[in-house]
């Protein structure tokens, strides 16, 4: 006995592939688009005391406030900081 799920028309009727299929690959595609890429390698302070002289990192955003959002995430990420410690890089990005 086959089980029927309810789907959207035009995509298992007709052969279609829904757009929630195609939407990773669309995304990546449209990244280069729609965001700069932004590098950033310099000092990096944790509540005003320097704790990576010259660290590298890099991340797409729509603006540089939101870039060293993310990088200062990623930050935390790769040195196990909590999420409530204060991140702050001093130096310049650089858009590619």
């Amino acid at each position: 006995m086959k089980i029927r799920r309810k789907c959207k028309k035009n995509s298992v009727q007709t052969g279609k592939v829904p757009v929630t299929r195609c939407f990773p690959f669309f995304f990546f595609a449209l990244r280069r688009w729609l965001m700069n890429q932004y590098k950033y390698s310099g000092p990096v302070m944790e509540f005003e005391i320097c704790v990576a002289h010259n660290w590298k990192g890099s991340t797409y955003a729509t603006s540089e406030r939101k870039a060293r959002s993310n990088l200062s995430y990623q930050f935390k990420k790769q040195n196990n900081k909590l999420p409530n410690t204060k991140i702050t890089l001093p130096g310049k990005l650089v858009t590619v």
